[in-house]
C-alpha cells in the first residue's frame, strides 16, 4: 500500500517514488538498457521507458532541462561512467536532431569534441545521426549532416597532429560500417586546416590506400623520409594520388551512397528509438 500519496505503482505492483525523466535519463546513460529485460518487462518495454524519457527531457520547456541532460552526457562521457557508450552517443545524437532551437543545437553540439576522443566513436556518432534524421517529422527530415555538425565532428581530424593522426587510422581502420574516407568525405575536411603537414600526409595516405593506391603511397613515404631538404619535402607531400578509372568509379559510388554506411551492429538500440520517436511525436500532436 502506499505510505506517501506522492508514490505510484511500480512493475511489480508495489509503490515507489516516481523517477523525474532527468534521473531515469541518468540511470539509462550509464547502465544502458538491458538486452534481455529484467523479471518484470522485457528488453522493449525497458528500451521504450528510457528512451521517452530523453525525448522528454530534450523536447521540454523548462530551460534548464536540456542543459542539464548536456552537462549530465558530458560528464558521464568524459568522466567514463558508463560501461558502454552507445546510450551517451545515441543521447547525444538525439538532442542534436532533435534541439528545439538553434541556441539547444549548439549546446549539444558542443560537446562532440568532448564526446569523441577515438575513431569508434566518431563512427557511431556519425551513423546515429544519420540514422535519427530521418525520424524528424514532417518535412523536415534530412541526412543530418548540416554545417554545425560537420564542423564539430572535423575537430576530431583537425585537432590532431600527424602522429596522433597516425595511431587513430591505423588503429581504427573501420568500425560501426564507417571507415575513415567516408567520414572525410562526409565532413569536407579542409587540408589546410588540419594540425601539420604530418596530419596531411595521414590524410593522403587514407586516400591512397582507398584507391588502392598503396605502392603510390609507400613510395611516397619513402621519398619523403629521404628528402634532404623539408623543402623538398614539402613538394613530394603535394604529389597527387594517381587517378584511375577504377578508382573514380569506387569514389563516385562511395560518395553517392554515404548512408549505406551503417551497419546492424547498432541497429538494435536505434530501431528501439525511432519506435520512440514516433510514439512520443504523435501524442504530443
Amino acid at each position: 500500500c502506499k505510505i506517501d500519496i506522492d508514490q505510484v505503482a511500480n512493475h511489480a505492483g508495489g509503490f515507489v517514488w516516481k523517477l523525474s525523466d532527468l534521473e531515469h535519463a541518468r540511470r539509462y546513460l550509464i547502465m544502458g538498457a538491458k538486452d534481455n529485460g529484467n523479471y518484470y518487462q522485457t528488453s522493449e518495454q525497458v528500451s521504450t521507458e528510457c528512451n521517452t524519457a530523453i525525448l522528454r527531457v530534450i523536447r521540454s520547456k523548462s530551460p534548464d532541462d536540456f542543459k542539464q541532460l548536456c552537462a549530465m552526457i558530458e560528464d558521464i562521457s568524459v568522466r567514463g561512467l558508463a560501461a558502454r557508450q552507445e546510450p551517451t552517443l545515441l543521447a547525444l545524437a538525439a538532442a542534436i536532431v532533435f534541439a528545439p532551437t538553434t541556441e539547444k543545437k549548439a549546446l549539444a553540439l558542443a560537446l562532440v569534441p568532448k564526446c569523441v576522443r577515438i575513431p569508434t566513436h566518431a563512427f557511431m556518432l556519425s551513423g546515429y545521426v544519420t540514422d535519427l534524421s530521418q525520424c524528424k517529422p514532417g518535412k523536415e527530415k534530412g541526412k543530418g549532416w548540416g554545417s554545425g555538425f560537420r564542423k564539430a565532428l572535423g575537430q576530431y581530424y583537425t585537432s590532431r597532429r600527424g602522429l596522433e593522426l597516425a595511431t587513430a587510422v591505423t588503429k581504427y581502420k573501420n568500425r560501426e560500417g564507417w571507415r575513415h574516407e567516408d567520414l572525410l568525405r562526409m565532413l569536407h575536411v579542409n587540408p589546410a586546416a588540419l594540425k601539420d603537414d604530418g596530419a596531411r600526409l595521414v590524410v593522403k595516405y587514407v586516400f591512397a590506400c582507398a584507391r588502392g593506391e598503396k605502392e603510390f603511397i609507400g613510395k611516397l613515404l619513402a621519398d619523403i623520409v629521404a628528402a634532404i631538404t623539408q623543402e623538398r619535402a614539402m613538394q613530394l607531400l603535394e604529389t597527387p594520388i594517381p587517378s584511375t578509372k577504377k578508382a573514380e568509379k569506387a569514389e563516385s559510388k562511395a560518395k553517392s551512397e554515404p548512408k549505406t554506411k551503417t551497419k546492424p551492429k547498432p541497429k538494435t538500440i536505434v530501431s528501439r528509438f525511432k519506435s520512440t520517436i514516433q510514439t512520443v511525436f504523435i501524442n504530443a500532436t
